[in-house]
């Protein structure tokens, strides 16, 4: 019966992570109008920095606040030099967020050890 309550708190977890990607995609392009293809990608980096800090400090609200700020300067970053300048022409909306998307993910290939993660 324990593994019932796990795989299902689980499920849970999982299912609030995929509705929040999922609504935070839809807010994107409700607000800009632009499909922003690169919106999983800050969630990672941010996640990413987030488990970094935690693993070298300790310190899980530290590493919840890099996590919050790091997500808020990508994002307005992203918005001011990438998502602005592409309200163009209705064919062209999307390119500027899946080339970011292509550079993300070649810069997110850093060496972690997974037996961290699953410790």
């Amino acid at each position: 019966m324990n593994q019932l309550g796990m795989l299902t708190v689980g499920g849970i977890a999982s299912g609030a992570v995929y509705a929040a990607l999922g609504l935070s995609l839809v807010i994107i392009f409700r607000a800009t109008r632009v499909v922003n293809f690169a919106q999983p990608v800050l969630a990672l980096l941010s996640t990413y920095l987030a488990f970094t800090v935690n693993q070298a400090t300790g310190a899980y609200w530290l590493g919840f606040a890099v996590a919050i700020v790091a997500g808020a300067v990508l994002g307005a970053l992203s918005d001011r030099l990438l998502i602005r300048p592409a309200r163009g022409p209705e064919h062209a909306r999307g390119h500027p967020s899946r080339g970011r998307l292509g550079i993300s993910r070649a810069g997110c290939r850093a060496p972690v050890d997974a037996s961290d993660l699953f410790a």
